[in-house]
């Protein structure tokens, strides 16, 4: 032997466009949740200068409507026809984005629930 090292790789397979969007879909709700919590977070010293709450309120509304826009993306994806290759990994993520939809629904409401019985300054 030469001494020198092979490496061997295992060629990692290609994402469709296709694909790629529903897996972005099925992450709506994570993400919006996550943004949700950052932002809020960041609005409290506003919120508590202008004696307001309806920021708080109004980033709860737009985290909502990502989490069914992702959602009803992944509720068409379940059973979209496609070219055979891959299928069933589809719907299993179709369908795994519309149970995270589902959860990250409750945990966007459930964090927007303070928001309506405190004070922003508390």
């Amino acid at each position: 032997m030469s001494g020198e090292r092979v490496v061997v790789q295992a060629p990692l397979p290609a994402v469709s466009a296709r694909d790629g969007r529903l897996i972005l879909a099925a992450l709506a709700g994570p993400l919006a949740w996550l943004a949700q919590l950052g932002v809020g977070y960041g609005l409290v010293g506003p919120m508590c200068v202008a004696r307001s709450r309806w920021w708080l309120h109004a980033l709860t509304a737009a985290a909502l409507a990502c989490v069914g826009l992702g959602a009803r993306h992944c509720w068409r994806g379940r059973a979209a026809p496609g070219d055979g290759a891959g299928d069933a990994a589809r719907r299993a993520i179709a369908w795994g984005g519309v149970g995270l939809a589902a959860f990250f629904a409750l945990l966007v409401v459930g964090v927007d629930v303070p928001g309506w019985l405190l004070d922003p300054c508390e």
